[in-house]
């Protein structure tokens, strides 16, 4: 087991690179967009705990951005204590390289994460997750549909669209396939059968077009899974800033 200031990878054990006397200039980096780097630490951290080796190469493709702002971002939470840097191969000059000979790790970043650290990034993801933005009200009496308490449109009783919306208002966020939707529908409302033709056009004839389409469904020819209600972290990760919502009068 590698001692507490060393870190085990591969059979050898590397020592911390302290780097106090380098990475000048690093104050603009607190207006750094760094959410998404940070959930990616966080899963990785719920996966392989507070040690964990990321691929510099494919860490920079995730996230869009280059090598150089990686380093810097690594760089700024070490600073900041958030976490401790370890031998990262070759190709950053403030890594001690002296006696990191195994090429297996180049080109990656060995960090141990500080568990303060990663507890607030939890933390602060879960406030995220639960800022909702838009949800779907069915009034089963009326027919009536509404977002956010705008009201949209008016079913008929009994037809398709009225028992696709009831069903998938009381089993939201849930994967359906298709068969199983139609069984699911045609038992509960006691029929021989129930067909829904193609999802994505039933769902575009209810009146869900565009980017409020693609908030509230997945929807494949197979399958369909319904979101509500939509979250902020859902439309960011669908990079939606708001959706266009008219009343119907």
């Amino acid at each position: 087991m590698a001692p507490d200031n060393a870190y085990k990878y591969k059979g050898k054990i590397y020592k911390p690179s302290y780097i106090d006397s380098l990475g000048k200039n690093l104050n603009e980096l607190d207006s750094y967009d760094s959410e998404e780097f940070n959930k990616l630490l966080a899963l990785e951290s719920k996966k392989n705990g507070l040690d964990i080796a990321l691929n510099i190469n494919s860490l920079s493709r995730k996230l869009k951005i280059s090598k150089i702002e990686v380093d810097k971002y690594l760089l700024w939470l070490y600073r900041k204590g958030s976490i401790v840097l370890f031998s990262n191969g070759h190709g950053n000059s403030f890594y001690d390289k002296d006696k990191n000979t195994d090429k297996n790790i180049e080109n990656i970043y060995l960090i141990r994460l500080k568990k303060y650290f990663i507890d607030k990034i939890n933390k602060s993801l879960k406030i995220i997750d639960k800022k909702e933005k838009y949800r779907i009200i069915y009034n089963d009496k009326k027919r009536y549909l509404y977002i956010n308490n705008l009201y949209i449109t008016k079913f008929t009783f009994d037809k398709t669209n009225d028992r696709l919306m009831s069903f998938l208002i009381k089993n939201p966020n849930k994967k359906y396939t298709k068969i199983e939707l139609q069984k699911r529908i045609a038992k509960i409302n006691r029929l021989q059968s129930f067909r829904v033709g193609d999802l994505q056009t039933k769902i575009i004839q209810i009146g869900f077009k565009g980017d409020t389409l693609k908030a509230f469904f997945d929807i494949s020819s197979t399958s369909i899974i319904f979101h509500n209600p939509v979250y902020e972290s859902r439309l960011k990760d669908l990079k939606i800033e708001h959706l266009s919502i008219t009343q119907t009068t």
